[in-house]
């Protein structure tokens, strides 16, 4: 017992002796060495950077999501809740559009671009999304490769990456070399991080500042590890697959808002349920988290924007996904030449031959935009009916 004691003690000695010594040797060495001029104050400010990723990553973030979960959970939850789109389809069963999100919540909708605060609670922007139970599995692997390798691992075991976060002041500095005044760099994202954009409805944009950046990444930290302890209870990661499908921003109407979550996009896109999307078009869909496809045709300045995004999103990411991921070669080859087959030109929307009709016959004024806005199609085609229907 006592030989026991002894050996607890001197475990705790090292703990806690070694990290004191390395500070020691540091601060010898580097910090207070007068040889090593100004790069001294350089690796100190790295030492500290270090310190404070690794804190963030082991620290701060399992305590808050052990905690914010008791604060958050129930709020998620509801709002998660709020944002699950009533799919309309016809007698034969075809996928006609959904429900008006105005009239498609028991209890509040916020359909404006901006936060309404309502006595205690806040009402952000919701979107509305067709949700998916069984999550396509080659989306979500496309998706784990671009966004976020490292989840669930040591290098990412609570929602923030530790890579993503020491890489930021490496390219805060690439980032104002190339821009010649300083400017703030970006870290990785992980799918929760992003999870959090599209709740509170922050969006990077390329013109915000270093403060607005700054705040938007320190609340995407905060919030990040509440949201992927609430989705991986007990080991399943289930329910974070299902948010992470039918929740990110994957297509741009033209004119309008964007398409969110892989089954609304899968059926305005490629005219299918996710179910039945090939293995090139998970690929797709996956790659077009970040750079969302746009839908319609413009002008000659869109129209080339949407070609080059277009192009991107199939001939780069989803043929990463593509090389990297499937490990037959037979198949890795139908699927690239079915890549390369689809790299032409973003498709139309699809829409049924009898439903594009009735929209011609119907409503000629709308039938343009309702191709690629479901709610649109679903309104111009019901306007009487619609208000009774809930």
């Amino acid at each position: 017992m006592l030989f026991l004691f002894r050996l607890v003690a001197r475990v705790r000695e090292l703990l806690i002796g070694i990290p004191m010594r390395i500070v020691s040797l540091f601060g010898e060495w580097v910090a207070f060495n007068p040889r090593l001029g100004p790069l001294r104050y350089v690796a100190v400010a790295g030492a500290v950077y270090v310190t404070f990723a690794l804190a963030l990553v082991y620290v701060v973030a399992p305590l808050r999501g052990m905690t914010g979960q008791y604060v958050l959970g129930e709020k998620l939850r509801y709002d998660a809740e709020r944002w699950i789109a009533t799919a309309i389809y016809d007698a034969p069963g075809n996928f006609v559009g959904t429900f008006d999100a105005r009239l498609d919540s028991q209890r509040d909708v916020n359909y404006t671009d901006t936060a309404i605060d309502v006595g205690g609670y806040t009402a952000n922007p919701d979107h509305k999304s067709i949700p998916v139970r069984d999550v396509p599995p080659y989306y979500w692997q496309c998706l784990v490769h671009h966004e976020d390798r490292y989840i669930g691992t040591w290098r990412n075991p609570f929602g923030v990456d530790l890579p993503g976060v020491l890489k930021i002041p490496y390219s805060s500095l690439l980032r104002s070399i190339a821009r010649k005044r300083p400017s703030l760099g970006v870290g990785g994202s992980t799918l929760p991080m992003q999870l959090v954009r599209v709740i509170y409805n922050t969006p990077p944009h390329a013109d915000e500042g270093a403060m607005t950046k700054l705040r938007r990444k320190l609340a995407e930290w905060w919030l990040a590890p509440v949201i992927y302890r609430e989705l991986t209870r007990g080991g399943d990661d289930a329910p974070l697959k299902r948010w992470v499908a039918n929740h990110l921003w994957l297509a741009q109407r033209t004119g309008g808002a964007p398409l969110h979550g892989v089954e609304l996009t899968s059926r305005v896109v490629f005219g299918k349920d996710s179910s039945d999307l090939s293995m090139a078009e998970q690929f797709v869909l996956a790659s077009a988290v970040n750079k969302p496809i746009i839908l319609l045709k413009g002008d000659a300045r869109l129209n080339e924007v949407r070609l080059d995004r277009w192009r991107f999103i199939v001939e780069v990411r989803a043929r990463v996904c593509a090389e990297a991921l499937i490990e037959d070669e037979e198949t890795k080859k139908q699927v690239l030449f079915e890549l390369i087959a689809m790299a032409g030109g973003p498709p139309d929307p699809k829409v049924k031959p009898k439903l594009q009709a009735a929209l011609d016959a119907y409503a000629p004024d709308q039938a343009k935009r309702a191709v690629a806005n479901p709610v649109v199609r679903a309104n111009a085609l019901m306007p009487s009916a619609r208000f009774g229907l809930r």
